[in-house]
């Protein structure tokens, strides 16, 4: 019995550390992205930004 709780309890452990690195993964592309979407040059409206963070958000959490 305590084998199976040890197990258990390690497997959800490995699983939490598998979520946690993809999320961090997710937030790096998506931070990625947006660097690159806008030019350091170019000024924007927020509607725009909004617009262009909305577009990343959308193509980046289908990939997941």
């Amino acid at each position: 019995m305590e084998d199976r709780w040890r197990r258990e309890k390690e497997d959800a452990a490995a699983a939490r550390d598998a979520r946690a690195d993809l999320f961090k993964e997710l937030m790096n592309d998506i931070y990625f992205a947006c660097q690159d979407a806008f030019d350091e040059d170019a000024e924007f409206t927020g509607k725009e930004i909004a617009i262009q963070i909305r577009k990343i958000l959308k193509q980046h959490t289908n990939d997941v």
